[in-house]
């Protein structure tokens, strides 16, 4: 992987030359007691999510960037409201998360989930950092599609994307002895930097597909060696994605006696797991899948709406604009 080695070690040292403008154009910092400084990294829209290639770079996939991390770039707790991977691809550094910190070892990775604290610390010239970052608003049903049903990882994602005020979480995989995980990397990031057919985006969700399912198999055969700030709720996500997949018709009764729990401990766990009541929850996912049909359905907004359950069309279009900033196409 000679070629990948050096267009890596390049896009480090063009990203140090030219400054880390991220750090040039973030918002204000926040200064806490203890002196360390925050700061908050949001990509609301597709507009800002485009607008940000000073950050990562451009390739044939819609819903991921990836970069080097800046070897200069100064070191400060931030978070963010997309799901980010870390690989450390050579060298060592140190990763900060939440109140963890773990000395960063070639072949380890860690995916944070939305809103998780961490910093990059102690990483030299010489060492190299990959970020993959995953568009916020397709980042579930993309990964959902890629990966396998029922396992911890599966719902980690789930979590990370309906979580709402639930605490931040993150996962840490140590695969060094794994060599057919690196190669699955290099396979990934040459897909990435240097895509060779029209269907690269295709390739590029199968290689994201076996990178996921052998994390997958790490986490169910040695749960106990990945890091995390607590174990993620496989019977939650469940729910969640049972809600998703019927939030036309699906009803709190119905979900609680399709899973054998009272409507009590349903609302319970989804407000624990997700941060939403199951009417806010539904509705989320009601106005998610308005919004998909909308792009290519030639019925009215009002036609649409009422097909989910939304009579009131003034009461839509509140919900609507609270969810995506703006009324829908054709209002």
């Amino acid at each position: 992987m000679e070629q990948l080695d050096q267009f890596l070690e390049q896009r480090a040292g063009l990203q140090s030359s030219q400054g880390h403008r991220l750090q040039q154009d973030k918002p204000p910092f926040q200064s806490l007691t203890d002196g360390v400084v925050l700061y908050e990294h949001n990509i609301g829209s597709q507009e800002q999510w485009d607008s940000a290639e000073h950050y990562w770079q451009r390739n044939a996939c819609s819903y991921l960037r990836v970069t080097v991390h800046n070897p200069e770039s100064p070191s400060f707790r931030h978070r963010h409201d997309f799901i980010e991977l870390n690989y450390l691809y050579r060298g060592s550094c140190t990763n900060t998360i939440g109140s963890a910190s773990y000395e960063m070892q070639p072949g380890d990775l860690v995916i944070y989930d939305t809103h998780t604290y961490h910093s990059i610390d102690r990483i030299g010239p010489q060492d190299l950092l990959i970020n993959i970052i995953l568009l916020p608003r397709e980042v579930e049903s993309v990964l959902q599609s890629l990966l396998p049903g029922g396992s911890p990882l599966s719902a980690f994602v789930a979590e990370a994307a309906f979580g709402g005020t639930r605490t931040p979480n993150y996962l840490y995989f140590h695969m060094a002895n794994t060599r057919e995980f690196h190669r699955m990397i290099c396979d990934f990031l040459m897909e990435c930097f240097f895509p060779r057919s029209p269907l690269s985006e295709v390739l590029l969700g199968c290689h994201l597909r076996s990178l996921l399912t052998l994390l997958a198999q790490e986490y169910a055969l040695h749960p106990d060696s990945v890091g995390c700030a607590y174990r993620p709720n496989v019977k939650a996500a469940e729910i969640t994605r049972y809600i998703q997949t019927h939030c036309r018709d699906c009803t709190r009764e119905e979900v609680a006696r399709h899973f054998g729990y009272s409507k009590g401990y349903l609302s319970a766990l989804l407000s624990q797991h997700t941060g939403k009541a199951f009417l806010a929850l539904r509705n989320d996912f009601r106005l998610d899948a308005i919004e998909q049909e909308l792009q290519t359905s030639d019925k009215t907004v009002k036609a649409r709406a009422q097909e989910y359950g939304f009579f009131n069309t003034t009461y839509f279009y509140r919900l609507y604009r609270a969810r995506f900033g703006h009324v829908p196409r054709g209002a």
